[in-house]
């Protein structure tokens, strides 16, 4: 079953398509969520796709590493930085539905997850929070 959390500007177009291909039973909208709320999701996930055109630095991929949750990503922006190919999880050419399904039926079939977990949660470990916002806040000191 796929879960989709959040809301956006295409959330009525998906909802939509989802319905026209009498995909309803496979398919939850659940709108914005709080964090814990979110964690537990991540926590219960097989893996997470973020199948963006475009993205900055993909948060949400490192909270599903921490989670233990693989990634299914385009090979756009920090994306492909944060995910290691066969590794956390797997890395797709932008706007290829093809990629995705083929890597989504790893997860189908068998329990993938747990192959890549322990890959997953020690990738994350290099984006603590503090270590960041000390870097940032070294990055302003510089310029003062």
């Amino acid at each position: 079953k796929c879960i989709v959390i959040g809301d956006g500007i295409c959330k009525t177009e998906y909802f939509e398509q989802v319905k026209i291909h009498g995909l309803s039973k496979y398919f939850e909208f659940l709108g914005m969520l709080d964090r814990k709320a979110v964690a537990n999701w991540m926590n219960k996930a097989s893996v997470l796709v973020v199948p963006s055109i475009n993205e900055g630095f993909g948060l949400v991929s490192v909270e599903a590493l921490a989670c233990g949750t693989p990634v299914i990503s385009s090979n756009v922006g920090g994306l492909s930085e944060i995910i290691i190919h066969e590794n956390n999880g797997f890395l797709v050419k932008s706007e290829s539905p093809s990629a995705i399904a083929k890597y989504l039926s790893l997860f189908v079939n068998d329990n993938y997850k747990s192959k890549l977990q322990s890959n997953c949660i020690n990738s994350s470990k290099k984006y603590k929070m503090k270590d960041k916002v000390q870097q940032l806040y070294n990055i302003y000191k510089s310029y003062c």
